[in-house]
């Protein structure tokens, strides 16, 4: 299909966290500097200070940078990547918006602050293609998000949520809401054929504001398995850090097993009003334990709707073959406890036997095994963006 066949989408994106002018003067230069340069500047990064100005600070949050390849690399498509920090690429696409017949907005740049999407409102509501808009975080800045939404009146919001969660969410907004959860890139995430010496391992944050979000699952379950270790007889390898899209392929293909939970908030608001009184108690009181935030604040429920959802934390491991204990969830529906991971409940009153399962070495097999299957033939990003493009196109 030669360039002329195919539509010209937009797609807006962030290579660094939205906000401030020093952010999007470094990024405009360094989106300028030769490839050679940059090279060059890459052992400097290693300074705090001076990686802010250097970095890519989405490069060790992998589903960043894999929704906009995905993006890039969509059949039928001729797509523009703006970095909404690049004041160049972002004056280029106000001169040809009138020509695009899709503009797509990615979770980097309408997630951790929206001040530069903010900016850019003239700019979409001249549009005349469909605008589809996925959130990032859908549990913080709601009444920001839901107000832009409304702004640029944009016709689809591509929710990470199951779907009955975000239909609540968004309910004020007049756009359709899609399905777009998380996903599998495969051409980074797969088996290398590696020794696996260790058993269970992690690697991510520590969530701020943990205990806003209305639970700590997460947390109590790694430091269940990297304190219970050696009396389980496992071996862990458990550390809160990010790290980059190879390196984190590297390490799933050197482990058994992962551990983990649902992503998200337990509760959802549109107001943020909880959210942001908890945030504003651990202030007053930074000692309050989680029991002490949980009575307060959580006792009668801050909501009965469920924010928790998938992550792509839940998919990278099945491109590695690699197999996973998770906090029982609904994990959108996508996986089936005993099926696709094991299942470890809540209160971890079954711990004895997900380790006994774990152990077994064909049962292990089998679950990742079937999870790999699941993931290759429904949830790669290339399977999340050809069906966003056809709700696009039915429309």
């Amino acid at each position: 299909m030669s360039s002329r066949e195919r539509a010209r989408a937009l797609v807006l994106h962030a290579t660094s966290v939205p906000v401030g002018w020093p952010r999007v003067l470094a990024d405009t230069v360094r989106n300028r500097t030769p490839n050679a340069l940059n090279r060059l500047l890459q052992p400097l990064r290693r300074w705090r200070y001076l990686r802010f100005y250097l970095g890519d600070e989405y490069e060790r949050l992998s589903y960043v940078p894999d929704w906009r390849d995905a993006w890039a690399a969509a059949p039928g498509l001729s797509v523009d990547l703006c970095d909404i920090n690049d004041l160049w690429a972002t004056a280029r696409a106000r001169r040809r918006i009138p020509g695009y017949e899709l503009i797509v907005v990615l979770h980097s740049a309408a997630g951790d602050n929206l001040s530069r999407a903010r900016a850019l409102e003239p700019l979409l509501q001249r549009r005349k293609a469909p605008l589809v808009i996925f959130f990032g975080n859908e549990y913080v800045r709601m009444p920001e998000k839901i107000a832009f939404t409304r702004s640029v009146e944009a016709e689809y919001i591509a929710s990470q949520l199951p779907s009955d969660a975000a239909a609540w969410l968004y309910a004020d907004c007049r756009s359709h809401i899609l399905h777009a959860p998380a996903a599998l890139n495969a051409a980074v995430y797969r088996p290398l054929g590696l020794p696996r010496g260790v058993d269970l391992g992690f690697r991510g944050d520590v969530y701020q504001h943990a205990y806003a979000l209305g639970d700590v699952d997460r947390t109590r379950v790694l430091e269940l398995f990297r304190q219970s270790a050696a009396g389980l007889g496992l071996t862990v390898d458990i550390e809160y850090q990010r790290v980059n899209r190879n390196d984190w392929n590297l390490l799933l293909n050197r482990w058994h097993g992962v551990v983990g939970a649902e992503s998200g908030a337990r509760f959802l608001e549109r107001d943020d009003r909880t959210r942001s009184a908890v945030v504003a108690f651990l202030q007053d009181n930074p000692a309050a334990t989680w029991e002490d935030v949980q009575r307060r604040f959580f006792a009668d429920g801050a909501s009965a709707v469920s924010g928790k959802a998938i992550s792509s934390r839940h998919f990278e491991p099945a491109g590695t073959g690699t197999c996973q204990v998770l906090v029982e969830g609904r994990y959108n529906d996508i996986l089936r406890p005993g099926e696709h991971y094991i299942s470890l409940r809540r209160d971890h009153s079954n711990l004895d036997e997900v380790v006994a399962a774990f152990k077994d070495t064909g049962y292990r097999r089998r679950i990742a095994d079937q999870h790999r299957e699941l993931v290759m033939v429904a949830h790669t990003y290339a399977h999340r963006v050809e069906a966003v493009l056809k709700a696009v196109l039915a429309a």
